[in-house]
Order: C-alpha cells, then sequence, then structure tokens
C-alpha cells in the first residue's frame, strides 16, 4: 500500500519507512522541521505524503553532516538546496584542511619524540590562519626592508611569501616550524636588513629583468668554478687559488664603476660584498620558503662563498699583471660602455645570499671577450 492509498500515517509510520528513530522524527517535527498535516482528537500527530519526501529529504542531508539549521532552511525551502550545499562544502574544505594539518603535525611530533610543550607550540603554529601567516611574514618583510629604496628585494620577499599547502608533507610542516622559529631570531633580520641596506647605500631603485637574469649567470659561473676548485681539493689559501681569484674578478669588474683593473682596492670592494652578504641563515631563509612552497631549493653556495672570501683575504692583490693589461683594461670598459648610463652604479651589489644582484650583460661580454 503507498502512502497516496492512506489517509495519514503517525510518527511510529515514519519511522518504520525512514529507518529512523521516533525520538529523532517527534524532534524534527517539535521544531518545526517536520510540521504535522493534522492532529487526531487525541492530540496525535498525523503526517501526509509530502512529510514522507522531506523527512527523506532531511535524512540525506543529515548523512551529509549539514545541521539542523541548514537542513530547516532547505527543507522549507527558505534557501536553495545548491547554495546550503556550496556554503557546507566549503566549511567541509576547512575542515578537511584542518584534519590533514592536524595529521601532519603528529606525525611530526611522533618522528621527532617531541615533548608535550612542543607539541602545544608546534599546534598552535600549524593552526595558525593562511591571513595570520601572511601577516606575519608581511611583518618580518616590513621590518627588514623599512625605509630602504629596494623595491626589488623587497618584492621578491613578498612574493615568496610561503604557505603551508591543504595536505602538507611532513617536510612542509618541519620547514614551517623551523621557518617560524628562524624570523624570531633577530641575526636573521640583521643579515638580511645589512643586504638591504648595503643595496639601497650602493645601487637604489628598480632594475630591469635582464640585470637580474644576467647576474643569476655571473653567480653560477663563479659558483661553479669554485666547486670545481673544491672538488679538485684547491686550498683557498693556496697560490693556486690567486689564478681562481683572478679569473672570477675579471668577470666581475664591468659591472663596477671607479674601477677597471684588478688590484687590491677591487679584491677588497668584492670581499666586502661577499662578507656582507654571507650569512648561512638568511640562505636557509630561501631554501625553508622554497620547501614549504612545493619548489625545489636552491642548493647552497656557503662553501663556494666561503672559499671565495678565504681565497681574496690570502691574495689581496693580483700576483703579477699580465703583459696585456692595457688592452684588457679597454675591452672591460667597453663592455661597460654598452651599459646604459643610467645604470651604471656605484659599488653594484653581487653575489648576496638571495642571488638579486643588480647588474648587466656586459659582465658576461667582458669574460667572453
Amino acid at each position: 500500500m503507498t502512502v497516496a492509498d492512506e489517509e495519514s500515517l503517525s510518527i511510529g509510520d515514519l519511522a518504520k519507512r525512514s529507518g529512523l528513530p521516533v525520538k529523532l522524527i517527534r524532534r524534527w517535527s517539535d521544531c518545526g522541521l517536520l510540521p504535522p498535516s493534522e492532529r487526531t482528537r487525541a492530540g496525535y500527530r498525523r503526517y501526509d505524503a509530502r512529510a514522507v519526501a522531506r523527512l527523506e529529504l532531511a535524512r540525506t542531508l543529515r548523512e551529509l553532516g549539514l545541521g539542523l539549521a541548514a537542513i530547516r532552511e532547505v527543507v522549507g525551502s527558505q534557501r536553495g538546496l545548491s547554495e546550503v550545499a556550496a556554503t557546507h562544502a566549503d566549511a567541509l574544505d576547512a575542515q578537511i584542511r584542518t584534519l590533514r594539518l592536524q595529521r601532519a603535525v603528529l606525525r611530526w611530533v611522533a618522528a621527532h619524540h617531541s615533548t608535550a610543550e612542543e607539541l602545544s607550540v608546534i599546534s598552535r603554529l600549524t593552526r595558525l590562519s593562511s591571513a595570520e601567516r601572511a601577516a606575519m611574514i608581511h611583518r618580518f618583510v616590513a621590518e627588514t626592508v623599512q625605509g630602504l629604496d629596494v623595491p626589488d628585494y623587497r618584492d621578491r620577499l613578498r612574493a615568496a611569501m610561503p604557505d603551508l599547502p591543504d595536505d602538507p608533507s611532513a617536510e612542509q610542516v618541519d620547514a614551517w616550524i623551523e621557518l617560524t622559529d628562524l624570523m624570531r631570531d633577530p641575526r636573521l633580520r640583521t643579515a638580511m636588513h645589512r643586504v638591504a641596506s648595503y643595496a639601497d647605500e650602493h645601487a637604489p631603485g628598480p632594475h630591469a629583468a635582464a640585470e637580474t637574469a644576467a647576474v643569476e649567470r655571473v653567480t653560477e659561473m663563479w659558483t661553479r668554478t669554485v666547486s670545481r676548485a673544491l672538488m679538485d681539493g684547491i686550498r683557498a689559501d693556496s697560490p693556486d687559488a690567486e689564478r681562481i681569484v683572478a679569473e672570477i674578478v675579471e668577470v666581475w669588474l664591468p659591472t663596477q664603476t671607479g674601477i677597471d683593473e684588478d688590484c687590491r682596492e677591487a679584491r677588497h670592494r668584492l670581499l666586502e660584498q661577499l662578507e656582507i652578504a654571507a650569512d648561512a641563515r638568511a640562505e636557509r631563509y630561501w631554501q625553508l620558503v622554497c620547501i614549504i612552497s612545493g619548489k625545489p631549493a636552491p642548493p647552497s653556495i656557503a662553501a663556494a662563498g666561503q672559499w671565495l672570501v678565504v681565497a681574496l683575504r690570502a691574495n689581496p692583490q693580483p700576483a703579477s699583471k699580465p703583459a696585456n693589461t692595457r688592452a684588457s683594461v679597454a675591452a672591460r670598459q667597453r663592455a661597460l660602455n654598452a651599459v646604459p648610463s643610467h645604470r651604471r652604479r656605484r659599488y653594484r651589489v653581487l653575489f648576496t645570499a638571495d642571488r638579486k644582484r643588480p647588474v648587466t650583460d656586459a659582465a658576461l661580454s667582458a669574460r667572453e671577450q
């Protein structure tokens, strides 16, 4: 027998048809979700075919996790089903993300054998919302470049702001925890501010993309050259290191003004730039940012940079001047003249830890000549 053939149904009948407890149906009826079509003289509630359909919809929404208020809005046609479903899906997304973070934190804690106190700190850090994480890094960037005319450096710091993905790996959670701890270290802020201050003093303002691309090629050249020296077992303070220093200085010179040949002053300036940029914390900052963002972390250049610093200290001036010094200087000057005048900045900032060094292709041109 169908509902249509029946005059009305009791709560017990609805419970049998739906498989839901009588107590739940009565509660839904009391709150207006399932109003009775009529009542008997004795006050018992009776329901028609529409109540069966409403009950089935309510049960489906309940199984999907919607709360009573949302179910009442849909069943009562106060809000459309698609609108409520979209809202609930967004809420589930947030809940799923939270659960994934909790899972990642628990796995991290298990792997690191953390204490209860460490668990509390780690859990608090990973519970930060995207907006809270962004605000924290915004403050760090603002304090690092405050009052300095270094738009390229500032923009790169902001563009690289990391955020944990919805389903972070243990490595990403580890990197985020290390990064937040690192940003609280005043020595990191001091090191990065020192690089920004040097750029502001000697090469302020924006720089063309071609300059950035060229300096990256120059940096790759000197790190590759020094890496070969390390592999060959050449000591930085040995006589053999002088040749490598001269080769690097030759490429670097066209980017400088006021110095047109390899000399004591040139090597002192290069050493100064390297010492300002050489900080393991700043390098680690960029590596962690890449890990959290799911990008390949750049290889460390700390060893190569330290080798070159030691080599420059051990070889503060050229061992001897080549016979064709005048021709070499002329070639470097031609390369420098190819640089637009507004880009000929005093004390170009090179070899910084984050590899944002204003330079032109003139450096490479001099090397090729």
